[in-house]
Parts: C-alpha cells; sequence; structure tokens
C-alpha cells in the first residue's frame, strides 16, 4: 500500500510539472494546477493570484504546514481553498473526510462553505457544512454522504464528532481560518478534542490576518517544520482605507450617529456599525428603526435562520445599515461595503484590524469612523503607536491625508442640538427606548470591566493630552459660523473671573466671614493654583509645537521614520517637567550612541503584542499560572485529571458552610462523560441523538476506510421512514376489508350466473380498465354521435330557422326608427 501511494503521489506529481508553464507569467496558469479547478478559478473572473496566494499555494501543494498572515481582503479564503481542491482532486468511495476547515463564526463559516462549492463546482467533491443553530438530524445526514471536505465551527464540529464517535484516521489536511481567534481560550476545549482525534502525520495550515511571530503560541496545532508567510508586515491597515476618529462624551454618542446617518454618510451607500453587547445592538436598532430608517441587526443571540435573513437583506441591498456585534467583524466579505462604524471603540488593536477590515478589500476605498471617549482614548493611542501613522490634532492643521494620517478631533455641539432634541422625543414616543437604553447602559458598565487594559505607558499619553485642553474641531464639521460658535464656548469656558462668587456677594448680604475664607484659601493654594495652569498652558505648547514640527516634516516629505518619533515624544511629553528638567533629561541620554546602542525591546515589540494570542503574552507569571502542564510518568500514566482540575478551580462563597470553596465535577449539578483525550465534556455532547436518527432512517454508516453506501442519497436520508411508502411486498391478508369485500363481489356474479367470467378489457380503454362481464359484451352498443355534419344536414337546419322566423317572427330586422 505505501508503494502505490508513493507511486500515486509520484504520477500527480509529474502531471503537476507538465501542466505548469516554465515561463513567469505571474498567473494562475504557472501553479500547475488540473482543467476542473482551473476552470472555476477562470468561471470566478479571477485573472492572477494575489500576493498572499502566489506565496502560499505552491507551499501548500508541496504539502508543506503553512502560517500565513495578510491583511483583510487580500484573497486567504482562496489562497488555502485551491490547494484543497487540487490536493483531493475527485470525490473517495472511501468513508472519511479527508480535509477540514475549522471557522471561529457560523457566518464565516457559510461564506467559505459557498466560495468551496463555486471554486469545486466541476469536481465531484463533496462538501459538508456544520455550524450552530441547525437540526443535528441534517448534520447526520451530510455526514452519511460521505464528505471530502468538512467546513464547520469548533463547537458543532465537536458535537457531532463525539455524538456519532467520528473518525477522523482519513484526515489529510486541516486548515485553521483566523487561526489567532480559534487558538484562544475560548476554543480550548473543542480544539483539544479535535486534534486529539486526527492523525499525527497530517497538513496543517494557519491563516489569519494578524498573527504573531512567535510560533510557540500555535504548539497545540502540531506543526511540523512550518513556512511562515507575512505580507504587508508594514502596511498593516489599507491605504486605501480612510481613519476617521472623533472625539465626544458617551451621552453624545447617539446623537452623533443620528446625526452621521442624516447629514455625512449618503443613503444609497452602505454601511456596517459595531457595538459593544447584543443589548448595544438591540437598542440601536430600535432606535433606528424609530427615526423612519430601515436597518437589520445581527449578534449571538439571534438563531441562525435570523442571522442568515439579516445578513442577506444587507448584502442584497435591501437595507443599507447593518448593526452587528463582533461576530461579523472576522472574514465577512460584503461586497461594495463604503462605511465601518465603530460605535464603542474596540479594546484590541486586533480586532480593530478585523473590524475595518470589511472595508477597502480587492481595491475599493473605504472609510472608517469611530467614536472615542475619555475611557477609550489609551486604546486609540495603542492603535496609533500600531499602525505607525502619525498623530495629529484637528487644531492644528486644516488639510489631513485620512489614508496616511492618524486625525483626531471633536464634533462641535452645536452640531447636535437638534439631534438630542429629536432623541428626547423619540424617547417619550417610544418608553421602551428607554428600557433598552438603560439595559445597554447596564450591559456596557460589564463589558468595560471585562474588555481588559491598555498598555500602562498608553494612559500616561492620553493622560497628557486630556490635559492640554480640546482636540480641536474635525475638519469634516468645520464651517464659517460653527467655528465662531466653538470659538466663543470655549472662550466662555475658560474664563475665570477674579473673584468668587463668596467674595462677591460678601458685599451684598454679609453671612458669617466668607471673604475672610477666601483670602486665607488663596494665599495658601494660590500659588498651586497658578503652577498648575502654567504646567498645563506649557504642556498645550508643546504638544502643539511638536505637532506643528510634524506637519513641517510631512510638508517637505521628510524620513517617515522621523515624522513617527516626533509623533510619539508628543505624545510621550509630560506635563509635570520644566523646562531645566526637560534640558536635564535630554543632556542625561546623550550618551547613546545611535549606531551602537541596543535597545531594551525590539522594534517591533507594539505589534507582536497586538498580534498575541494571549492578552497577556509579556506577563510571563500569569500566562504560566493560566497554562496547563501535561504530566506524565516514568510508565507514560497520565495524572489524575480531576485532581488537576479541582487544584486549578477558582474559590466560590458557600453560603451553607460560610466559606469559600472549591467546586470539583459534579458540584453544578450537571452530568458529565469523560472523552478519549481524558477531558472531562457535558454529558449533552453525547445524549444517543445519533442512534436515534439511525433507527428513524434505517441508516448503518460504514467504518472509517470502508465503501460508502451506495443509496446514500440526501433525500433518502434527510426523510425517516413512513408509513404507506410501498417498497415491500406483504402476502394478502383474508380478513382484511379488501379481501371480503372480493369475496362478496365473487357472490353476486355467482348468484347471477355469471360465475367464471374472463376478466377482459374494454377495448376502447388504452389505460388500466375495468372489468367487463358478458353481459356487458352482448349489450348493443350507443350509437356514435358524428360531430361533423353533412351538407343536407346544413341545409335542413337553415330550412327550419327560416320556418320558425315566419312564425315568431322574433328575428325581423325592424322597420321603423326608434324615438329617442
Amino acid at each position: 500500500d505505501d508503494d502505490d501511494d508513493d507511486d500515486d503521489q509520484a504520477l500527480k506529481d509529474s502531471v503537476r510539472s507538465q501542466n505548469r508553464k516554465h515561463k513567469k507569467s505571474g498567473g494562475f496558469q504557472s501553479m500547475g494546477l488540473s482543467y476542473p479547478v482551473f476552470n472555476a478559478i477562470m468561471k470566478k473572473g479571477y485573472k492572477i493570484p494575489t500576493p498572499i496566494q502566489r506565496k502560499a499555494i505552491p507551499q501548500i501543494l508541496d504539502q508543506r504546514d503553512v502560517i500565513a498572515m495578510a491583511r483583510t481582503g487580500s484573497g486567504k479564503t482562496a489562497a488555502f481553498l485551491i490547494p484543497v481542491l487540487e490536493r483531493l482532486k475527485t470525490h473517495s468511495a472511501q468513508m472519511g473526510a479527508r480535509a477540514i476547515i475549522l471557522s471561529p463564526s457560523r457566518e464565516l463559516a457559510l461564506q467559505t462553505s459557498k466560495f468551496a462549492l463555486a471554486l469545486g463546482r466541476f469536481t465531484d467533491l463533496k462538501i459538508a457544512t456544520l455550524v450552530g443553530g441547525e437540526a443535528l438530524d441534517q448534520h447526520f445526514a451530510s455526514i452519511a454522504q460521505n464528505p471530502d471536505i468538512i467546513i464547520a465551527t469548533p463547537g458543532r464540529f465537536m458535537h457531532i464528532m463525539l455524538e456519532m464517535s467520528l473518525s477522523l484516521d482519513r484526515v489529510q489536511m486541516v486548515v485553521f481560518d483566523e487561526a489567532d481567534r480559534l487558538f484562544e481560550m475560548g476554543f480550548a476545549d473543542q480544539l483539544r478534542e479535535i486534534l486529539f482525534k486526527m492523525p499525527p502525520v497530517r497538513q496543517t495550515i494557519l491563516f489569519s490576518a494578524t498573527l504573531p511571530t512567535a510560533l510557540a503560541e500555535f504548539a497545540r496545532a502540531g506543526l511540523q517544520q512550518p513556512v511562515l508567510i507575512r505580507l504587508d508586515g508594514h502596511a498593516r491597515l489599507s491605504h486605501d482605507l480612510q481613519l476617521m476618529f472623533l472625539y465626544m462624551h458617551q451621552e453624545s454618542k447617539e446623537a452623533a450617529l443620528l446625526y452621521m446617518l442624516n447629514h455625512v454618510i449618503p443613503k444609497n451607500e452602505q454601511t456596517i456599525l459595531f457595538a459593544a453587547t447584543k443589548h448595544h445592538v438591540e437598542y440601536l436598532h430600535a432606535l433606528v428603526r424609530a427615526t423612519g430608517m430601515n436597518c437589520a441587526h445581527i449578534h449571538g443571540g439571534l438563531d441562525q435562520t435570523a442571522r442568515n435573513s439579516h445578513l442577506g437583506a444587507f448584502r442584497k441591498k435591501y437595507v443599507n445599515l447593518l448593526i452587528v456585534t463582533d461576530v461579523a467583524a472576522r472574514g465577512i466579505d460584503i461586497p461594495f461595503l463604503d462605511h465601518v462604524i465603530n460605535y464603542d471603540f474596540p479594546a484590541s488593536t486586533k480586532l480593530f484590524v478585523h473590524r475595518v477590515g470589511r472595508v477597502a478589500r480587492a481595491g475599493r476605498t473605504g472609510t472608517a469612523w469611530s467614536f472615542i471617549t475619555s475611557p477609550e482614548l489609551p486604546f486609540a493611542l495603542n492603535l496609533q503607536m500600531f499602525s505607525e501613522r502619525p498623530l495629529l490634532m484637528a487644531r492644528t492643521f486644516h488639510r489631513p491625508d485620512y489614508n496616511t494620517q492618524f486625525v483626531i478631533g471633536t464634533f462641535p455641539i452645536g452640531l447636535l442640538t437638534a439631534d438630542q432634541e429629536h432623541l428626547a422625543a423619540l424617547r417619550q414616543r417610544h418608553l421602551e427606548l428607554v428600557d433598552m437604553q438603560r439595559v445597554s447602559e447596564n450591559g456596557y458598565k460589564v463589558y468595560a470591566r471585562s474588555r481588559g487594559r491598555a498598555p500602562d505607558e498608553f494612559y500616561d499619553h492620553a493622560k497628557t493630552h486630556l490635559q492640554a485642553g480640546d482636540f480641536g474641531m474635525h475638519p469634516l464639521a468645520r464651517t464659517g459660523s460653527m467655528m465662531e460658535q466653538t470659538s466663543m464656548v470655549t472662550a466662555i469656558g475658560r474664563f475665570r473671573p477674579p473673584a468668587t462668587v463668596f467674595e462677591t456677594a460678601s458685599g451684598i448680604n454679609k453671612v458669617g466671614n466668607q471673604d475672610e475664607l477666601m483670602a486665607k484659601r488663596r494665599a495658601k493654594f494660590g500659588g498651586m493654583m497658578v503652577w498648575h495652569h502654567e504646567q498645563q498652558h506649557t504642556t498645550r505648547r508643546t504638544l502643539d509645537d511638536a505637532q506643528q514640527r510634524l506637519l513641517n516634516q510631512l510638508q517637505t516629505k521628510d524620513d517617515a521614520s522621523a515624522a513617527l518619533a516626533s509623533s510619539l515624544a508628543a505624545a510621550a511629553a509630560p506635563s509635570s517637567l520644566s523646562s531645566s528638567s526637560t534640558k536635564r533629561k535630554r543632556d542625561a541620554t546623550d550618551f547613546r550612541d545611535g549606531q551602537h546602542f541596543m535597545a531594551y525591546r525590539p522594534s517591533d515589540d507594539v505589534q507582536e503584542k497586538a498580534f498575541a494570542i494571549t492578552a497577556e503574552a509579556d506577563e510571563f507569571v500569569k500566562q504560566s499560572q493560566r497554562e496547563a502542564m501535561e504530566f506524565t510518568g516514568e510508565a507514560g500514566e497520565r495524572l489524575d485529571r480531576v485532581a488537576i482540575d479541582k487544584a486549578k478551580a477558582p474559590l466560590v462563597w458557600d453560603k451553607k458552610k460560610h466559606n469559600f470553596v472549591r467546586h470539583t465535577i459534579g458540584a453544578d449539578n450537571q452530568k458529565r462523560f469523560t472523552s478519549e483525550s481524558g477531558a472531562s465534556l457535558p454529558a449533552s455532547l453525547k445524549a444517543d441523538r445519533y442512534s436515534r436518527w439511525a433507527r428513524k432512517t434505517g441508516v448503518a454508516l460504514p467504518g472509517a476506510g470502508e465503501t460508502e453506501l451506495d443509496h446514500a442519497t440526501t433525500s433518502h436520508l434527510d426523510r425517516p421512514k413512513t408509513r404507506y411508502r410501498h417498497n415491500n411486498v406483504y402476502e394478502a391478508d383474508p380478513n382484511s376489508k379488501n379481501a371480503k369485500r372480493k369475496a362478496a363481489q365473487r357472490e353476486r356474479l355467482e348468484r347471477k350466473g355469471l360465475a367464471g367470467a374472463p376478466r377482459t378489457r374494454h377495448p376502447e380503454q388504452t389505460g388500466v380498465g375495468r372489468v367487463v362481464t358478458r353481459e356487458e359484451q352482448t349489450r348493443p352498443k350507443l350509437r356514435v354521435v358524428q360531430e361533423i355534419k353533412s351538407k343536407e344536414q346544413i341545409l335542413r337546419a337553415r330550412r327550419d330557422k327560416e320556418k320558425r322566423r315566419e312564425k315568431t317572427g322574433r328575428h325581423t330586422k325592424p322597420t321603423t326608427k326608434r324615438r329617442r
């Protein structure tokens, strides 16, 4: 068998080498693809491969383990689907899937399945899609079809695998789409079970738009001498993407959203809005519909049918606004999407890349709008460091370049006044909006506690910018009247009277000694207040000077690294340093030689931390405490997992014992079972649903490697056996009603003396006719009616008609006209 496999592989390599063009055409023709796969690619309209496809497809065809990273919209799905279809080629009659593709979300799995069907349209490969929210019976029937490729989400695939005791011994390729999300802690149990069932010798492929360089984070995938492909490492965000950052208060977000939907974003352009929780999605969906605009929404609480319906309506442009949580942030390809709105700024830089990656795909332009509040400003500054775009304040420039610069500004209050009044009127007319708003606010409090923190240095940078004052009006909102109004409001806000209200009122109505108390307070704290205002003014002037130097460098097109350094220096300028201390600090660092100084961390440390799978990749102690170790004894026996789980279980307060206890298996009153890998899983994952389906359908699936069922058609397996199918032959029952009726008929014929009459069919009947007796055969036949009249019949009919007219006069014409 091994020799036969080697011969087959040698034959495939020779055929591929013959198909490959030996000229540098730069197209799919040079990859040596088979005609069915190549023809499907041409039918899709793809002429030349993208950079990630040109790099990854040859490596995957050479059966190498590949870790590939490229920005969103670069064709990563086709980069792993084409090699999978090319390697499998035709359907195998032996039971067992040969390729498995895992996706983190249902929508991404369904999209990948649709694309795989399009690329495999000229092959006989069978593809099964297993996602949550659908009936298990349909998935059992799909597995019974013996699919060659399974595209699934980890949770549902593990459920099917355990329920059916599915064997994965024939798996040759496994693809982890959006691998960084799959290998996060949320899918640890599912991936452990799936990888345990797979053979050790397989090809492993990992794809994502955000991947770390450290391959140790993917050790669980079982990589063997992998090839790392990272494209666009310097351009983590598309240059066709315009970034708009709007600083505002939390209470102004709703009014700002309505203003943008009504006055900024065109009505005929499609927009996707990301919110923090499903409560925000429900509230914003109801709010937008209350204003008269049509929109759709998707979150994890919706069933699969509703999610597909809403996404389909948005793709078909029945609605132009889709409000979602991060369930739609990864991989969803929506053609001709124009705008993305981050209603709640993401806490992860990696998540921001996936969110805004829904636009500016495949050469198209797009715009990403982000609302930023004070608690979210450190995350925005972390993103600026990650994107390596220079940070510019709206108050220091007039002509921004949103494709290459990180521009942040504010919305003036005057623009949002009308929308805020409209919101107040809507809440009075629609009382349910008040309750939904309260629920969303409570949900945001929980979200804020659980979203994590930005690196500590960015909190200092954010504090510096907030102390310096306003960011300035965003260029989109700049008009002559609005700038004058904003300047007046700012001047009023900065006005400080020389005397307080206590000192002013003391001369009018003397009550106590307020003026004396204020005089003592001024004498004690006056110097500190003056120093604080001076430091604030100095910090603002320092930031403005740094911004002006940065603008001059950008205008003269100097080195981008120098511009970035100036931007970061402006962001990191501490407000508490005086001019002398700043000079001393600058002199203290003059000993660093630019050629020989070695930094204590790599230059791309911020980017690697953003791409890391674990949120605390740099904290070794926390990471080592979180990760589980696998202990083996001298004889290879495994230590008791129950004891390990008990040691890792958190302390919970017991009301009855009045003490902290560690809950073990069974404490939550849930039945569990131990899988083949030794993990303790809920008993609901193995509830004999497959055995009930097999008894209902009468299907017994062969084992892995055996020949598939001959009659395994979708229509047969999807429909259970019912009565009156007429698929069996039974002996006649003499006690049945039909038999008694026939016996009574025979008795009547015997009494009439017609017993034994030949059962002949009527000669004029061509189909299944009734039985004709001898008496009916001797009966005279009826006269055949002639449909066509003869000439004599026509003349006779005319004479009869003339006689009737002469007799009755009904058919004669009137001789006189009727008077009007």
